[in-house]
């Protein structure tokens, strides 16, 4: 499911096929406003990995997992500027966000302190509607070298299609809405991971593979339950839980 709901790749970068017990949630979401505050993906062999969301009004603060990981969020007024990825409560990634004086967010570093290896990929906006990429790697320290140029074409605060290092991504979309989209500086995280929008992936396609994804909704329009399936026998369902 991680090409697909951008703030659930956030949280399942490192997933691996694990079962456990589910933790019990005591967020303090804001109750006017839908957010997500569980979510369960099962695979093929009914393996569960189970996701639980905390907030400080619209804003998540932590991501659990019943891995034992988590995700810290730390955020600059409005604007979300570091995520820290734990695994048995060591620090073993760090993602930083930077905007200019528009709000935009025009710089994403990624540090993986594992193996002392970083990216930094920043972003050039254009009134066409599509985004400039360029990707630089190294290590923690410096990402200096340069990798590729990319293109994220955005259409209604989607991303449509992504062409990077000569390979071109497509998605489509439904008219619902994210489950994730209303949480504070989601855009940025869409951005930065590149993939996802405001509204929910029906189909992806790449050069070497391709899904497509069913929904049920519950009565807000929110994805209740989404099933990702892979053409190959593979499939990944997904259970949405919300504040209200």
């Amino acid at each position: 499911m991680k090409k697909i709901f951008t703030m659930a790749a956030v949280a399942l970068f490192m997933i691996t096929s694990c079962t456990g017990d589910d933790d019990n949630n005591t967020n303090n979401s804001n109750s006017d406003v839908i957010l997500v505050t569980k979510m369960v993906e099962t695979d093929e062999f009914e393996d569960e990995y189970i996701s639980n969301y905390f907030y400080d009004g619209t804003k998540v603060t932590k991501i659990t997992h019943n891995d034992g990981s988590e995700q810290r969020f730390t955020y600059t007024g409005d604007k979300l500027t570091t995520i820290e990825h734990y695994e048995d409560g060591d620090l073993i990634q760090q993602d930083n966000f930077t905007y200019n004086a528009s709000g935009q967010l025009v710089t994403f570093v990624m540090l993986d302190y594992d193996f002392d290896w970083g990216t930094r990929t920043e972003f050039t906006y254009n009134n066409n509607g599509t985004v400039n990429t360029a990707e630089y790697t190294g290590n923690t320290e410096n990402q200096d070298l340069f990798n590729y140029n990319g293109t994220l074409t955005i259409v209604d605060n989607n991303i449509v299609s992504i062409n990077s290092g000569g390979e071109t991504i497509t998605y489509t979309f439904d008219d619902k809405r994210d489950p994730f989209s209303n949480i504070t500086s989601y855009m940025s995280v869409i951005y930065a991971y590149q993939e996802g929008g405001f509204n929910n992936v029906t189909s992806y396609n790449s050069f070497d593979e391709s899904s497509t994804i069913t929904y049920t909704y519950n009565n807000s329009n929110f994805p209740a339950t989404a099933v990702e399936d892979f053409g190959d026998g593979e499939t990944y369902t997904t259970e949405f839980y919300y504040n209200n």
